[in-house]
């Protein structure tokens, strides 16, 4: 005798083994966040492979603010216009897109990442990522100020010059003249995070003083 199984009865099977297997996700709420904030995840580690891309949560909408949790649940809010994007490397937790204000050129970069090393160990790699082009010490031409907002106090570093931008452990730097690096060291009882901003020089001077609003608003 033959036993005939309505087309309805193996779809609905079919649906509930496809939503029941592992690694399957719930569907995403498609309403826009109210508050016009983007709460981003923290990035998932890439364990043994230190140049893996770490892929976070999905990019909200272009126009919205990014509010970003450190350790000790202290959050900033970076400026509207950045635009996330894919980490390039696994150790860094957030990165964002800087476009050029108004009619400008160029695009920034700025990441967010936990790293280890004294501050004053991590400050002076970065004066020799920089060259200035009168042959002057980075170091002289360089600001470094101790900041407080609140009970959180953080460190502001401002670098100029031509930055060595090194792709690669073994490939050559690239020379990026006119450029400018803003970093802010947030010690936190998890360690040491970095929000480091760099670009072209008069891209990263629009945006200096928003910049340095994200960390007077430290909460």
């Amino acid at each position: 005798m033959k036993v005939f199984v309505p087309l309805f009865v193996i779809a609905l099977v079919a649906a509930l083994w496809w939503l029941s297997r592992p690694g399957a996700e719930a569907p995403r709420d498609p309403r826009p966040d109210p508050n016009g904030i983007a709460q981003l995840d923290r990035a998932r580690p890439v364990q043994n492979d230190p140049t893996a891309v770490v892929q976070t949560a999905d990019a909200p909408d272009e126009g919205q603010a990014h509010r970003i949790t450190l350790g000790d649940g202290i959050e900033i809010t970076t400026p509207p216009e950045w635009v996330r994007r894919p980490p390039r490397v696994a150790i860094i937790e957030h990165e964002f897109a800087v476009p050029a204000k108004d009619d400008g050129e160029g695009e920034g970069r700025s990441t967010v990442m936990q790293a280890g090393g004294s501050i004053e160990a991590n400050i002076e790699r970065w004066f020799g990522q920089f060259e200035q082009p009168d042959g002057a010490k980075t170091a002289e031409r360089a600001t470094v100020e101790e900041e407080k907002a609140g009970d959180v106090e953080y460190v502001l570093v401002d670098i100029p010059g031509t930055f060595l931008d090194a792709p690669g452990p073994f490939a050559p730097p690239v020379r990026r003249e006119g450029h400018r690096m803003i970093v802010a060291i947030v010690p936190t009882g998890e360690g040491n995070y970095f929000v480091r901003f760099d670009g072209p020089a008069e891209l990263v001077e629009s945006y200096a003083d928003d910049f340095r609003a994200m960390f007077e608003r430290l909460r």
